[in-house]
């Protein structure tokens, strides 16, 4: 995930961020989490851990639902990753990037 997140910030212009920026900001981000947020997230990465032993009996497809359910919760951790980070710049347009990716994800799974 920090891979991605990376990715996505060098993409975006954001060549300055690297792993480690992506890790201290993920664990700061995970510690003002609510107890809430913490299940949700435990849930979605069980059912995930679920869905990948299906995977080897069928193909996985990524349904608009999967990819809505995605987004608000990338949203949502963008959204702490903007509040957090002193850098208002740099946040904002790492998050920019992050959702007009799935933004494009999304309206792709539309057409299909």
């Amino acid at each position: 995930m920090d891979e991605i997140v990376e990715e996505i910030a060098k993409e975006t212009g954001l060549d300055e961020v690297n792993e480690e920026d992506v890790e201290e900001i993920a664990q700061e981000t995970a510690a003002s989490l609510s107890n809430d947020e913490l299940k949700e997230l435990t849930e979605q990465e069980e059912n995930k851990n679920i869905d990948s032993s299906d995977f080897e009996e069928e193909q996985k497809e990524l349904s608009v639902a999967s990819v809505k359910r995605s987004l608000t919760t990338i949203t949502k951790i963008m959204d702490q990753f903007v509040e957090n980070d002193p850098n208002f710049d740099r946040s904002s347009k790492a998050r920019r990037g992050v959702i007009f990716t799935c933004q494009q994800l999304l309206t792709e799974r539309k057409l299909h």
